[in-house]
Parts: structure tokens; C-alpha cells; sequence
């Protein structure tokens, strides 16, 4: 059993040292942290092309890749075909994704800034 008071010391010390780390977890969903992961990613291809300016950095989503990485887990054998079923129309294959993100990487769509 956890006791309240020593919680409470922790959670007055933590508000003591890093009042904006208390914040973090009082607001943390899995939403907030997907949101966030993505936007850092943005961050860093943006830094990446203000330092190579002659070189073209593509973000992108293909969708659900059927990679077949669901046969490797151990637990995943008995619900990777169900999985299977109900993801299928949000898949796609390997070739197409690697074909999309080649044209989107070389193309001249896409160019780079400068």
C-alpha cells in the first residue's frame, strides 16, 4: 500500500525542483505524446534541411506497412491474423510504400530549397 503522506512530500519536493516536469504529468496522454513525437520530427527534418539545403528530406505516412512484423512476436501469432483481417484495407505493401517514398525522395515534385 502506497502512503499518502509520503506521496504528497514527493509530489511538494517535485513542484520544489521542476515545477514545469509536474505539468508534464498532470496533462500526459498518449494523444499529447503522439502529437508531440510527430512535431519533433518535423523539427528535427527542418533543422536537417537548413544544414544540407542541396539534399531533399521527405516526412512522410505511408499508412499501415505490411511488413509481416506481427509473425516475429511470440504472443502476436494468434491475434496477427485477426489483426490482419481488420487492418487490411488500411495497409499497404512493402513495394508500393518503398516505391511511393523513392518517387517522393527523387522526383522532382519534392525539390529541395535551394
Amino acid at each position: 500500500m502506497v502512503n499518502l503522506r509520503t506521496v504528497q512530500a514527493h509530489n511538494a519536493t517535485l513542484k520544489t525542483l521542476a515545477p514545469g516536469l509536474v505539468a508534464v504529468f498532470e496533462t500526459f496522454s498518449l494523444a499529447k505524446c503522439g502529437a508531440h513525437a510527430s512535431l519533433m520530427g518535423n523539427f528535427f527534418l527542418e533543422s536537417m534541411a537548413r544544414q544540407y539545403p542541396h539534399t531533399s528530406f521527405v516526412h512522410a505516412y505511408p499508412s499501415g506497412v505490411a511488413t509481416g512484423l506481427m509473425r516475429e512476436l511470440p504472443i502476436a501469432s494468434g491475434i496477427s491474423a485477426v489483426l490482419e483481417l481488420l487492418l487490411r484495407p488500411f495497409m499497404v505493401p512493402v513495394q508500393e510504400s518503398g516505391e511511393r517514398h523513392l518517387l517522393a525522395a527523387t522526383s522532382g515534385r519534392v525539390p529541395c530549397e535551394s
